[in-house]
């Protein structure tokens, strides 16, 4: 068992440039929902959690932000900004679903011309 799995499991250099290239593969279609996405990135980041090469949250976080269509974009940023240094995947993935939930936006390119969009944030009730 051992001389197997030294075989098809390395715990080598090898194990980070393969960890690597697999999350440089990941892409996300048009109709696809981030449940899948993230359901992939949870695969490859058990599978080489007890190598050299362990994935990390800003690993995942990085192909997160290039591979996510651009209509998650602008609640994925404010999601980042707020969590600073904190940041995971699971947050990412909460902000992603939490646009789809609300039916999503059509987003700017589709405001009419001399639209105000106004921004409204309460920080203190008291």
């Amino acid at each position: 068992m051992k001389q197997l799995q030294d075989i098809y499991q390395p715990n080598d250099v090898q194990s980070i440039v393969e960890g690597r290239f697999k999350l440089a593969s990941i892409r996300m279609g048009a109709d696809k929902k981030p449940s899948i996405l993230f359901c992939k990135l949870a695969t490859f980041e058990h599978a080489y959690s007890n190598t050299q090469g362990p994935l990390t949250d800003n690993n995942m976080n990085g192909v997160i932000f290039v591979i996510a269509l651009e209509k998650y974009r602008a609640t994925m940023n404010v999601t980042a900004e707020n969590q600073g240094v904190y940041l995971q995947p699971s947050h990412l993935e909460a902000a992603m679903r939490i646009w789809r939930q609300s039916g999503g936006s059509k987003g700017l390119g589709t405001a009419k011309r001399g639209s105000e969009i106004v921004f409204t944030a309460f920080t203190d009730f008291f």
